[in-house]
């Protein structure tokens, strides 16, 4: 037998190691050392780190892959490896460390930080700065203090900026003073410290970037820029002198670059923090090169939004621009910061034919009174959707001329419009002309009449109900389907007759919202008619609804349908009865759902197990 105790195959993996090794095709060796990677054990590790000597450089990536993917069992052949005296070996065991994320693993690579050779050291730095391992902070600055390697010194400032260390940045300014390096490997340190100022400097780093470090040496731009947004944005600014922010704007202006998304937002936060407003000159080519970036124009819109104050000639540019984004970027600072001024184009801009535009620009003029102008709103309600529902939903009180505007869009072509006229006139009418509402009931037979309807059911209960019956003639099974909504309030005698009616109906969608309103009715007379419409519905999503909202009733009559449904031969009425089965939640209902964990259907099986577990859980 070629396994041990624990499962593990030598032979095997000898096998795929010898095939690994001796096989030329890329692919090949991919597979099998996938095969190898799913071999997780010790041993399997131990034999994957002895390709770490090999003179193939694929070779030993693929090596260290493996020994990543085991993860933790890899932990104890890499901490041997560590001890290697080839220091490649030691390096490459970092390497496969620094992707092991786990708290031994930042353990294991610190026993290396002592090492004689830097890159060693350097590695060993990566894998905490990689893993954000806070804890060995302490054993990261203290070996600033006694390191000499330029390299491992980079690695540190990079190593803090990732940790998030704040206090450290003195330290650090003197160990560059200090070593003994040419003015270039300086100002490769001083590169990567500017831009980690950003996480772990002060606002009093700030003019030592603007004066010293920028002076004396040759600091990146994108750098440059990275390291004083970073300080302006996490640190508190109010304390900045005039003249230094003068100086920030300037570095801003001169070094900006608007190529990278992060960095540009970056460098608007920083800006819009200062109060500076340069950047708005760039806005058009800002959103041309980033637009198609998640959520890239909201974060700037964001950042604009917190200016003070925003220039109206900047707002003006946006407005008259031919650029959609920019158009409804004006637009939307306007409505947010409530800025006036610009009717005439707000007003133009009602009549946009991008819905989006012109909806914003009504809600300007409906919402904000340096725009309001209803008069405006109300001649477009004819021909502009918008226009008339915000026109409608922004109506408060009632006057005579109010009134005749929400009963002429009782009779819009848009079904949003009269039903905000609708909605409008039964909140804030106590009577209403019950005639003239009749002349539109009248005149509107089909859907459109269905609003003025609605209406007249809160104010004339009686004369409603005769058009309603009406109605139940109509061709259009929309009309009769929406004719439930408005009788679901009515009184128990002309709703139930209303419903008996509605069981019978020859169209399955009006049955179904038949079914919908009586589940939603908690009394005996709803569970009769289900039982009854149950007995002859064809349709079968209609009969699983009714199975599947019977638990609402919660009594034996309900209890026994659903049981009865339990032992249908149609799976999906099966599969309903268990779900409401298992909402009854009583000793019978799980009885049933126990015999059910043998239906000839997996489905049902699992479905009835599920419910039982959670009936279990409930307990």
């Amino acid at each position: 037998m070629d396994k041990d105790k624990t499962g593990f195959n030598e032979k095997e993996l000898a096998a795929f190691i010898e095939r690994l090794v001796g096989e030329k095709e890329r692919y090949q060796q991919e597979k099998i050392a996938q095969k190898i990677g799913d071999m997780k054990f010790e041993q399997t590790a131990e034999f994957v780190a002895e390709l770490l000597y090999s003179a193939d450089a694929y070779i030993r990536n693929i090596a260290i892959e493996i020994l990543v993917s085991l993860g933790e069992k890899a932990l104890p052949a890499l901490e041997r490896k560590l001890l290697d005296k080839d220091r490649n070996i030691r390096k490459f065991s970092l390497d496969a460390l620094r992707n092991i994320r786990t708290v031994q693993s930042c353990e294991i690579a610190l026993k290396a930080l002592d090492d004689p050779d830097e890159n060693v050291v350097e590695a060993v730095v990566e894998v905490i700065a990689e893993q954000q391992y806070t804890e060995a902070s302490g054993r990261l600055a203290d070996m600033l203090k006694r390191t000499d390697s330029v390299w491992v010194l980079d690695a540190l400032i990079r190593a803090f900026a990732r940790l998030g260390v704040k206090g450290i940045t003195g330290e650090i300014d003197e160990s560059i003073l200090n070593l003994r390096a040419t003015n270039i490997k300086k100002s490769i340190l001083i590169n990567t410290l500017v831009k980690s100022l950003g996480t772990i400097g002060s606002s009093q780093d700030i003019e030592k970037v603007l004066n010293t470090y920028s002076v004396e040496y040759k600091v990146d731009d994108s750098n440059l820029i990275i390291g004083l947004s970073g300080l302006i944005v996490n640190n508190n600014v109010s304390l900045l002198s005039k003249a230094a922010i003068a100086e920030i704007e300037r570095v801003f202006k001169e070094y900006r670059d608007y190529s990278d998304a992060e960095l540009t937002l970056l460098l608007i936060a920083a800006s819009v923090k200062l109060q500076l407003v340069f950047f708005l000159d760039d806005i058009k080519e800002i959103i041309f090169l980033h637009k198609g970036e998640e959520f890239f124009i909201e974060s700037l819109f964001d950042l604009i939004c917190t200016l003070n104050d925003i220039p109206h000639d900047f707002i003006n540019r946006l407005l008259y621009s031919e650029e959609r984004e920019l158009i409804l970027i004006g637009l939307k600072l306007i409505y947010k910061k409530h800025i006036c001024g610009f009717n005439s184009i707000v007003e133009e801009l009602c009549n946009s034919e991008d819905s989006e535009l012109s909806k914003l620009a009504i809600n300007i003029i409906s919402d904000l009174d340096c725009y309001r102008n209803i008069s405006l709103l109300e001649s477009f309600t004819d021909f502009n959707e918008e226009a008339a529902k915000v026109a409608v939903e922004g109506i408060s009180v009632l006057d005579a001329k109010i009134v005749d505007f929400l009963f002429s869009k009782l009779e819009h072509q848009s079904q949003k419009v009269r039903k905000a006229a609708s909605a409008k006139l039964v909140s804030l009418a106590s009577e209403i002309c019950i005639e003239r509402l009749e002349g539109i009931v009248k005149r509107n037979r089909g859907e459109e009449g269905i609003e003025a309807l609605e209406v007249m059911f809160k104010f004339d209960r009686n004369l409603a109900w005769k058009y309603i019956t009406a109605r139940l003639d109509s061709w259009d099974d929309r009309v009769r389907t929406r004719l439930v909504d408005i009788v679901v309030g009515g009184d128990d005698c002309n709703f139930y007759s209303f419903m008996e009616t509605l069981i019978n109906d020859p169209s399955t969608a009006v049955r179904k919202k038949a079914i919908k309103t009586l589940c939603r009715r908690i009394e005996d007379r709803s569970l009769q008619l289900l039982e009854k419409l149950l007995q002859d519905e064809s349709d079968v999503a209609n009969r699983k609804d009714i199975i599947s909202n019977l638990y609402r009733f919660n009594n034996d009559k309900a209890l026994n349908i659903v049981i009865e449904a339990a032992g249908n031969s149609d799976a999906l009425i099966r599969l309903a009865a268990v779900r409401s089965l298992g909402l009854f939640g009583d000793e019978r209902a799980n009885s049933v759902l126990r015999e059910m964990l043998n239906d000839q259907v997996e489905e049902v099986r699992e479905s009835a197990g599920e419910a039982l577990h959670r009936a279990e859980v409930v307990k």
